[in-house]
């Protein structure tokens, strides 16, 4: 059983008096052999393993260097073991806008000010208590 493309196609194949399979020469196939070979070549020539001396700068030769820094300020990471640890799920930034939001606004409860921000009193009353023991952590530090 054929799709209608396949039909398609054998119709076309067929109106213009083509063959459905071109055979291969053994020219043609010494050809596509070389130039695949040529392809196998190229590929492991890009991902053969090369002299890392040659690629570190001469600054991380150096015992006790810095390591350079990119243009955003982050430092260059070897890459190891992740942290250990559950990963956060909340956001630093968001938890700060709705404790600054909310000592603004001038509510008196969480419901006010969740119906305000159309979320739950929870999860206002949340992040402002996240919000809280940070700025308290960091008081302590």
């Amino acid at each position: 059983m054929s799709t209608p493309s396949q039909e398609n196609t054998k119709r076309i194949f067929d109106a213009l008096n083509l063959p459905r399979k071109i055979p291969l020469t053994k020219e043609k196939k010494k050809k596509l052999r070389e130039m695949h070979e040529e392809l196998a070549a190229a590929a492991a020539n890009i991902l053969a393993p090369r002299n890392t001396d040659d690629l570190m700068p001469a600054v991380m030769a150096t015992p006790n260097a810095v390591p350079p820094t990119t243009t955003d300020g982050n430092e260059n990471k070897v890459k190891g073991k992740p942290k250990r640890g559950r990963r956060m799920d909340t956001n630093r930034d968001e938890d700060k806008r709705i404790y600054d939001g909310w000592k603004e606004s001038g509510c008196r409860s969480f419901e006010e000010y969740a119906t305000v921000c159309r979320r739950s009193k929870r999860e206002i009353q949340k992040a402002i208590d996240r919000h809280k023991k940070r700025s308290q952590r960091a008081k302590d530090k």
